[in-house]
């Protein structure tokens, strides 16, 4: 074994984020899912939100139903975020997504505003809501989680390639 391994020959300790708070959004499938449980494996106390409880969260994650595509599902998701975890020293932006189309000039006005919505004002809220804790405790980190798809310009999701990069 290496100075910088431990037994789970990973190169981390895997207790690092024991005592910290994390709130991760669209946490109950696909990266978000794995965000969590990586989160809970190396002993952090984990939120996780989606917009229906449909999802299930990985176990030993709170869940939360909120949309946080809306102002008001910012707001319940940060209100919840005190609540449970009295506050946070990890913010995970996974939430994202878009419906895709033929081309970019069939993505109508509600579907652009839609994207934009989830996959950039909801970070923008949520960092409004949640970071002026983290900056008088003089701790915190903000992850925003982008996407591959950005530099691609695929016409299918330029509505969500915009949000994204934005």
């Amino acid at each position: 074994m290496t100075e910088n391994e431990n037994s789970n020959g990973t190169g981390y300790d895997e207790r690092e984020f024991t005592g910290k708070r994390v709130l991760v959004t669209g946490g109950t499938r696909g990266i978000g899912a794995a965000v969590v449980r990586q989160f809970l494996d190396a002993g952090a106390k984990v939120l996780t939100a989606a917009r229906s409880a449909a999802g299930t969260a990985p176990e030993g994650a709170a869940f939360v139903a909120a949309d946080v595509g809306t102002p008001a599902g910012a707001k319940v998701l940060a209100e919840a975020a005190r609540d449970v975890l009295g506050g946070v020293d990890v913010l995970v932006h996974n939430a994202g997504g878009a419906q895709p189309y033929r081309s970019a000039l069939d993505i109508p006005d509600e579907e652009w505003r839609a994207a934009l919505d989830l996959n950039f004002l909801a970070a923008v809220r949520l960092d409004a809501l949640l970071a002026p804790g983290m900056r008088e405790r003089r701790s915190g980190v903000i992850v925003h989680v982008s996407s591959a798809a950005v530099p691609a310009a695929l016409p299918p999701f330029l509505h969500y390639e915009a949000a994204k990069a934005a």
